[in-house]
């Protein structure tokens, strides 16, 4: 095991608006375009209690992010019916709800109200001898098969990229049409998302344009496509509630459609690429549904040519010769609530490739999980269990997340933008969910993972490695709350882990 050689503290400052200017406990259904954070309690009540087949509408559990207004507008309109456990989960769900997004009547003026809460908190990050990627640049080469294998052209000392894990913090300032949002959060590989940006409700859309961080797939860890730990500065729409389609169509159910197009920092020698992503739902059954997720890295210095008509050809899955290189990756998605009586089991997966010929079945990368968010009987218990497969290159395509022209593959600065395990390999997780109270909250992950030679972290993390990852959200006072996230992997001569502590006031 490689020594532990630098300890560092980082302080930051997030904050959270505990509410947005609603005039009353109908106001917030129609609006509040805030996007709230991956993993935020107000989220994670709405999947619960969806899996409790308690709400009065549909959902498309492929999204990563919702925003403030239809997850209240779910909570508040949802039905527990005699479901002991579902009743339980609504009342300290509303309860939570109402103190920290209430409702109150509007100025004389018309105007709006908001009531603002901080956050201040420091990281102390941990940092190995060997964590990090190889640098140079990757070309394509054939073996003796005629598989395209990855090449380094101009290999150089390891870079150790460490963890930087950043206090988790959120912010949004504005009423029911418009709000200004920060976010600092850690994600499942160590770093940091800094995001800001504002939104705004326009009749049946939503619009965002800042530097966000877009995520798409129903997996706990992570999905192949995007994951919502990499910000792009763009903008992006979504349909505010979900739509019905005409006709025959019509048997689709609820439709969601959402998408986005901004820039990336660097893909090692190519700055900023351009980052396009699509997510199409329909739910045709309160117990079943499905989505379809899409993304394309294409344009950025050093690929020159790039133009609108080359990103319509990206669009129709069209391209024509000459035109300049793209990398794109899509997925299937599935999930199913099964009727086993009071046990609210979902299950859900997600099947997707790069953007090769044939790679969806040659190459295929699954994500699959079990989920029980509350057991019965037991509303404060969670559990689920999440099982992910990158298959090795075959049939002429070329390794996930890898691609010739971009050389970093599915990546920016180093870090995947799809599932942390980063490429061929598996994984295997156990979570466990404890709700104390009203505000408390732990979660446990631990995974064991494998990662091939042809997995973007190769060689410094391949092999087996065994991780786990601890979050504790409890409030000591209704004016404050106190978070602390702590994660280490382990593998063969490495290791990486890490923490942050967040404390956030109201006032």
């Amino acid at each position: 095991m490689s020594t532990i050689r630098t300890v560092r503290v980082r302080v930051a400052i997030g904050a959270a608006l505990a509410a947005g200017p609603w005039a009353a406990p109908h106001a917030v259904h129609a609006q509040a375009p805030a996007l709230l954070p991956p993993g935020h309690w107000v989220a994670e009540a709405v999947w619960t209690l969806h899996a409790l087949g308690a709400l009065d509408g549909t959902v498309d559990r492929g999204r990563r992010r919702l925003t403030v207004g239809e997850a209240a507008r779910l909570i508040r309109g949802a039905d527990a019916a005699e479901d002991a456990t579902a009743a339980a989960v609504l009342v300290r769900a509303r309860r939570r709800l109402e103190r920290d997004f209430p409702s109150a009547p509007a100025s004389a003026a018309g105007g709006s109200w908001a009531r603002l809460a901080g956050a201040a908190g420091a990281a102390a990050v941990v940092r190995g001898d060997e964590v990090g990627t190889r640098t140079g640049r990757l070309s394509s080469a054939r073996d003796a098969d005629g598989n395209f294998i990855p090449v380094d052209e101009a290999p150089s000392p390891l870079r150790p990229d460490g963890v930087r894990a950043e206090p988790d913090g959120f912010l949004a300032l504005g009423d029911d049409r418009f709000a200004l949002i920060g976010e600092a959060r850690p994600t499942a590989n160590g770093d940091g998302v800094l995001a800001a940006y504002a939104a705004a409700a326009v009749g049946p859309l939503s619009f965002w344009a800042g530097r966000s961080a877009p995520g798409y797939g129903p997996g706990r860890h992570g999905s192949q496509v995007l994951s919502g730990d990499r910000e792009v500065l763009g903008g992006g729409l979504a349909t505010m509630r979900p739509f019905r389609l005409p006709w025959i169509l019509d048997a689709l159910g609820d439709v969601h459609a959402e998408t986005f197009l901004g820039a990336l920092e660097r893909n090692r020698e190519i700055d900023d690429p351009l980052l396009w992503g699509m997510r199409v739902s329909a739910v045709p059954h309160p117990r079943f549904g499905f989505g379809v997720s899409r993304a394309a890295m294409f344009g950025g210095d050093g690929n020159e040519g790039s133009d609108f008509t080359h990103f319509l050809e990206i669009l129709v899955l069209e391209r024509s010769g000459g035109l300049p290189a793209e990398n794109q990756t899509g997925a299937l998605d599935f999930w199913f609530r099964p009727p086993l009586g009071e046990l609210p089991l979902v299950a859900a997966v997600e099947w997707g490739a790069d953007d090769t010929a044939g790679a969806l079945f040659q190459v295929p990368v699954i994500v699959a999980g079990l989920e029980v968010p509350a057991w019965p009987g037991l509303a404060a218990l969670g559990a689920a269990f999440e099982a992910t497969w990158f298959a090795k290159q075959g049939g002429g395509n070329g390794p996930s997340y890898w691609h010739g022209f971009f050389p970093a593959g599915w990546a920016v600065k180093g870090e995947p933008l799809g599932h942390p395990l980063g490429g061929e390999g598996t994984e295997f997780l156990l979570g466990l969910d404890l709700r104390v109270r009203e505000a408390t909250r732990m979660s446990l992950d631990v995974f064991r993972r494998e990662r091939g030679s042809q997995n973007l972290y190769a060689p410094v993390w391949e092999g087996v490695s065994n991780g786990a990852e601890l979050r504790v959200d409890f409030q000591p006072s209704r004016l404050g709350e106190i978070s602390v996230l702590t994660y280490v992997e382990e593998g063969n001569g490495w290791t990486r882990g890490g923490g942050s502590l967040a404390a956030r006031v109201r006032f």
